[in-house]
């Protein structure tokens, strides 16, 4: 950590001393690597990239996490890489992985088409954990009106886990004013749904959605 704090940003060879730390067999050396890789790595290294990419997959939250953020910082420079190489871990078997990789994403992607699309995948998700965080990632993305991501998010009302119901809510209530009526229409079909726990949450989002006064 002292190593990162000491060396100037871009300095290739402190760099080098600490990726060759992520090999070492204990994690917490591992965790502060990663941390101090995040002040002293290239602004436009793609190695770097790829590297935290990977350990998006590890089973250490710990360092799933530092490796989310060290990401953030670096793909302001590469930013396409960036997201090639985390939406690479959205296809991975594991949903905890998937999730760790719609984390990172919100972080180095929003408002990027790529990102974007996405997302909107993982809104139709076999996992509910991996919808909720796909759902709390879109956010940005409704805010600027995207109207399929509003399609998708309104038919997560109907999901039979209440975390992902709730986050649905959550999300229809930044909808973008001018695309508000479109997502009060998407609410409204789930009105004239069989499960009442669906008509509920279709209640309380079109609460959330609708203006004051409407």
């Amino acid at each position: 950590a002292a190593l990162g704090q000491l060396s100037p940003k871009g300095d290739a060879r402190v760099a080098d001393v600490l990726t060759a730390r992520l090999q070492d067999c204990d994690e917490s050396v591992k965790l502060a690597a990663i941390i101090a890789l995040g002040r002293v790595s290239l602004p436009k290294d793609p190695a770097i990239i790829m590297t935290m990419s990977t350990f998006l997959e590890h089973s250490n939250s710990d360092l799933r996490h530092a490796a989310a953020d060290v990401l953030s910082d670096v793909a302001e420079h590469e930013r396409s890489l960036a997201i090639a190489q985390v939406s690479g871990r959205l296809q991975d078997g594991d949903p905890t992985v998937r999730c760790f990789a719609l984390e990172a994403l919100a972080k180095i992607g929003e408002h990027h088409s790529q990102s974007s699309a996405a997302f909107c995948t993982c809104l139709e998700d076999k996992d509910w954990n991996v919808r909720c965080a796909a759902l709390e990632g879109v956010l940005p993305m409704i805010k600027k009106g995207n109207s399929q991501a509003i399609a998708l998010m309104s038919a997560q009302l109907e999901s039979s886990e209440h975390g992902v119901q709730r986050a649905a809510i959550q999300a229809l209530s930044a909808v973008a004013d001018d695309l508000r009526s479109y997502a009060i229409s998407e609410i409204n079909l789930r009105l004239e749904h069989t499960e009442q726990n669906v008509r509920c949450a279709a209640l309380e989002a079109l609460a959330g959605c609708a203006p004051k006064g409407d």
